[in-house]
């Protein structure tokens, strides 16, 4: 396949103004010449008097192929990003950003291990080669055109991208992540099961506690000696029930407040 430097001498070979372009052709709106030599589309030019045309050409490129640790750090921190910034599983953001920070580093170094040996060959290898060539005219509202591609073989053809160096660890990158969160959400999960028992058994103390109050406090009421029936016990009780409650911040329920006073009242009649 034609150097960009050859195509160029050639289109001046041929009376023709030559301009490089970032546009390639359209196989679905441009019309495509089906000839693979340069020749046919020189000849195109000649007979319908065109004197301008414009090329793409596609090359082999040493930053192609070059690893650079630091866009394998985003690329690995972008997936592990995607996968964890839910938090739905994980209530320590602190954690999960160590986390990260880890499981980014480890996978970097392994990619960087393989690629390290990439990059240095790169060195060795001539680059440039031409591996695609788009070159067109306008032709009556139309583009025409031609496009050829290099079938030889190419020292890169053995190389690796950076996407295809993380693909070789994205199924153990995700595995990890996601036993990661497995681990994760039962411990949280563990966690929020301790915090309910902890608050139960702190109202339960509060509560014990409120009650033994009321127990000292009806000892020395005069009150409770008037209650001669059960409906005045009841609502000295209601009326006991509220005032606690308030003052040791927690409801106090009718019931349990009921039998305290019935056991007092008892016991003075004894």
């Amino acid at each position: 396949m034609i150097s960009k430097k050859q195509f160029v001498q050639l289109c001046k070979q041929h009376d023709l103004v030559s301009f490089e372009t970032e546009t390639m052709l359209d196989y679905e709106t441009d019309i495509i010449l089906s000839s693979d030599n340069i020749e046919e589309l020189f000849l195109f030019c000649e007979m319908n008097n065109i004197k301008t045309i414009f090329y793409m050409y596609i090359e082999e490129c040493q930053e192609d192929y070059y690893i650079n640790e630091n866009v394998v750090r985003e690329e690995i921190k972008g997936i592990v990003d995607h996968e964890l910034d839910s938090h739905f599983y994980n209530i320590n953001e602190e954690k999960d950003e160590t986390y990260k920070y880890q499981i980014c580093e480890k996978y970097t170094k392994q990619i960087m291990d393989l690629a390290d040996k990439q990059n240095n060959q790169l060195r060795d290898i001539i680059w440039g080669t031409p591996l695609w060539l788009d070159a067109f005219v306008l032709y009556q509202g139309n583009i025409v055109g031609i496009s050829l591609h290099n079938t030889d073989a190419s020292p890169a053809d053995d190389l690796k991208s950076m996407r295809d160096f993380c693909g070789m660890f994205s199924e153990k990158l995700l595995s990890e992540i996601n036993e990661y969160k497995v681990t994760q959400s039962e411990k949280n999960q563990e966690k929020f099961r301790k915090e309910i028992v902890n608050r139960r058994n702190e109202q339960n103390e509060k509560y014990g506690k409120a009650l033994d109050k009321v127990k000292e406090f009806l000892k020395t009421s005069e009150k409770i000696s008037e209650c001669t029936n059960g409906k005045l016990r009841k609502e000295y009780a209601r009326e006991i029930a509220n005032q606690f409650s308030a003052e040791c911040e927690i409801t106090l329920t009718l019931g349990s407040v009921e039998v305290l006073v019935e056991q007092e009242y008892k016991r003075r009649k004894k």
